[in-house]
Order: C-alpha cells, then structure tokens, then sequence
C-alpha cells in the first residue's frame, strides 16, 4: 500500500502508548508507505476537538503541497459527496471552475493532486479545523458555504461563490420556484401531519423547521441537545412564532422511559426523531445526506420534499434501521 491510516482508540493511551515512537518506528521500516494517525476515541466527545472533527483533518493530513492550478476548487470534510444534481457544480462550471472531492479520487494520485485547488470550500462546521489546518500546511484559502434551507442564506452563499469565481451573481428565482413547488406538493399529500425532525437529520435543523413552517407543515417536535450560534436568528424567529413546538432532548437519561407512542401517524426526518416518537414513516438521511449523497442547495430542497412524500407512502423498518451504523448505512455513520 501507498497510505495506511491507522486508527487508534482510548485503550491506548490507558496503557502508556507511546505514539510517537510507533510512528518513528513504522517510517523508518516502511520509507515508502504514508502513515497518518487516526481515532476512535469516544471519551473526547464533548471536550476539545472531537473525534468527527479530527477525522475530517486527518483525511487531508497525506496530501503534500503542489502548484496551484486555478481552475480547480475542493469541497472537503464532507461523509458524503455532494449530489450530483446540486446547483453548486453548474455555478463553479459557468466561472470555468471544476469542483474536486475526495470521493472523486480513485487513485492515490489524484488525492494527492487534491493540493492543487488554491480554495477548499467546506459545507459543514466539523470540517473548519480541516480547513484551517490545509491552510496552515498548504496554502489554501477556504471558504465556508453552509448546508442552510433559508432561501437568502442559500443566495449568500452563492454571491461569495460567483464573486470568487469572478462571474454574475446568479439570477435564483427558477430554483427558488422549483422548490416552493416541490415543497408545496408534498405539503398537499400530507396535509396536517405531524412532523418531528432532530439535530442528526442536518447540521442546520432550526434552518430546516423554519423551511418547513414557513410553507404550511405542521412540525410539532424537535429533538436536539443544543444549536451552533448562527441558528440564533432561526431559534429566535421559532421561539416568537411557534413557541408550541416541543423542544427535547435526545441524551438526558430520562428520555430511555420516554412516551413513544403517538395517537396519530407523524413523518420524522432524522433517525432520533423517528425513533422517539415511534414511527416508521421517517426520512432516512443523516447529517444532510442519504444514499444519492448531500443534499446540498435549492435541488436539495427539491430532493428532500420528494424523499418526504416517499416516507409518507412507504413505511420503514425503524427499529432495524436505526440499528444501523457504519457499512451498509446509507449514510455511513
């Protein structure tokens, strides 16, 4: 092999591993292999930077600097690929800009020729050490685009895209008219059923349930342990409009003899919420992605309101599903 990642967990270090000399060691035996330090190591979950986060850096940590060639730029630090119907590849094209990411590299070639886009754009908020790190040991400038659902913040990220690119601002109308139509159609076929989503569903969920409630559904719960600062303005606009939606956690021990039974069918969007409210009517996607890959920008939308109506229809297997983590996940948590 070219690259062996090394994962190494919390047992290691309670026995005194030195990690620094099996490294030393490995290199000096093996001069032609790349090794990089990875971890599993779940008792930094809540301190410092996470396992999530160190992941998405150590992923980087092998590419080695290159020239520049200006007409490439990576999206990075994603579980998934972008989908392919995301209209954020067209808006790079029309600038003469190809997007590059790591689920694009079949050889370890062109991972490494991941060091010739002078930007990383990175969609997810785990991924910003990622982004610093290629910064401080390549070069690149990053810039950050968020998976978001309000419209204008949608077109925000866009602006910085095309004025990057050095093109038009794009004219959004058609994609915001092609999701309002996506979004009312499947509000028509569910009508008033109650909908719980939770944190896991998307990075942005208060983005999301404002989306939603902004255009007729009827999101009764949410289910998260706590929301980044730039959902501030969406927290505030819930709190002052629908303050009747239910807030809960998902980790306080108490929630194990929590009530999850409903009176009537709800739709969830997210694992967490599917499973606290006992439905196999559920948007199987995780961290914005699902098997087609990230649901990113209007077509996102677009797709998501078709994976809602799909759920509505067709029950799942709930109690199996949110079983199901690593290989074989759809989206590979």
């Amino acid at each position: 092999p070219r690259a062996v990642l090394i994962f190494i967990n919390c047992q290691h270090f309670f026995l005194a591993y030195d990690q620094d000399f099996v490294f030393d060691s490995l290199k000096k035996r093996f001069p032609d292999i790349d090794f990089v330090d990875c971890y599993m190591i779940p008792t930094l979950r809540k301190s410092g930077i996470t396992p999530d986060q160190k992941m998405r850096m150590q992923m980087y940590e092998l590419i080695r600097p290159q020239p520049f060639c200006e007409n490439l730029i990576n999206i990075i630090g994603t579980n998934r690929k972008v989908f392919a119907d995301s209209e954020i590849y067209s808006m790079a094209e029309s600038g003469g800009r190809q997007i590059v990411q790591i689920h694009d590299c079949s050889t370890y070639d062109e991972y490494q020729n991941m060091a010739c886009a002078p930007l990383n754009i990175f969609v997810e908020p785990l991924a910003k050490n990622s982004a610093e790190r290629l910064k401080e040991r390549l070069g690149q400038q990053y810039m950050y685009l968020p998976t978001v659902f309000g419209y204008d913040r949608l077109d925000e990220n866009y602006r910085k895209l095309s004025e990057y690119c050095g093109i038009k601002i794009p004219d959004t109308a058609p994609l915001r008219g092609e999701a309002d139509v996506a979004l009312d159609e499947t509000r028509n076929m569910i009508g008033d059923t109650p909908i719980a989503v939770d944190y896991s569903f998307t990075f942005e969920i208060l983005s999301f349930t404002r989306l939603l409630i902004e255009h007729g559904f009827n999101v009764r719960e949410i289910y998260a342990d706590g929301f980044a600062a730039e959902e501030e303005e969406d927290f505030r606009w819930l709190k002052e409009n629908h303050p009747d939606i239910l807030l809960s956690s998902c980790v306080r021990p108490q929630k194990r003899f929590a009530d999850r039974h409903r009176d009537r069918k709800y739709l969830a969007l997210g694992q967490k919420a599917a499973y606290f409210t006992g439905t196999d009517y559920f948007v199987n996607v995780v961290e914005g992605a699902g098997d087609e890959g990230l649901y990113y920008g209007y077509k996102g939308i677009v797709r998501i309101a078709e994976l809602m109506r799909e759920a509505f229809e067709t029950p799942k297997d709930m109690k199996k599903l949110v079983q199901r983590k690593g290989r074989g996940c759809e989206s590979l948590v």
